[in-house]
């Protein structure tokens, strides 16, 4: 890679983070030779202020081009769809991740699948992916489901994702606080009262 794409490569990264869409795109403009981190650079500039249809296209001519998106680039279009929404069009570009690219999910990568399924309600989904997933899904994986149950009321799911989570770690508050919400909201006293002494434990040993 030649100094100058480098260069220019930290010039729209930095206009994109500013806001600066113009200068990001006159900049990949003159450039005569693009590689596949100059693409990923403009896709994320974009991404960053919402223009979900722009980053879309974007991602099509990148492989038109005969780049290979990697695991960022992936991941920036796949947090895209997961803030507006788009399970179909995730789904599409998890599954060409792996098919089409080579591209090994992350745990990064696979927690931005999942929150997409979760936005959308879409929760025994996105338990259904962490349990094929061939790495184990992390503490903050399933608390993030465990959000998730309590936003939409499922209560069933939540005591399946509650019991991954202290399987993983048992010492700390954050899974407590989110199964006691939980149990809160659907008037489930007895365990409501067990998991609150639990979590009261717990949160007084990290204080120490």
């Amino acid at each position: 890679m030649s100094t100058t794409v480098i260069l220019k490569n930290a010039l729209i990264d930095m206009y994109g983070k500013c806001g600066a869409m113009l200068d990001v795109q006159d900049v990949f403009n003159r450039m005569e030779i693009r590689d596949s981190l100059t693409w990923t650079s403009l896709i994320m500039g974009y991404a960053q202020h919402g223009e979900t249809e722009r980053v879309h296209n974007l991602f099509d001519k990148m492989i038109e081009a005969g780049m290979r998106p990697d695991q960022v680039t992936f991941l920036t279009v796949l947090t895209v769809c997961s803030h507006v929404g788009l399970v179909n069009e995730g789904y599409k570009y998890f599954e060409s991740m792996v098919k089409d690219f080579g591209v090994a999910p992350s745990p990064e990568l696979r927690n931005c699948m999942v929150d997409l399924l979760c936005r959308a309600g879409q929760l025994h989904e996105a338990v259904l992916l962490l349990k094929r997933s061939f790495a184990q899904p992390s503490f903050v994986t399933w608390v993030m489901v465990l959000d998730a149950c309590h936003k939409r009321g499922n209560l069933e799911l939540a005591r399946s994702a509650f019991e991954c989570a202290l399987n993983l770690d048992d010492n700390h508050s954050s899974a407590y606080s989110a199964m006691s919400n939980i149990l809160l909201n659907t008037q489930t006293w007895d365990d409501v009262a067990s998991v609150d002494v639990m979590g009261a434990v717990i949160q007084a040993c990290e204080d120490l």
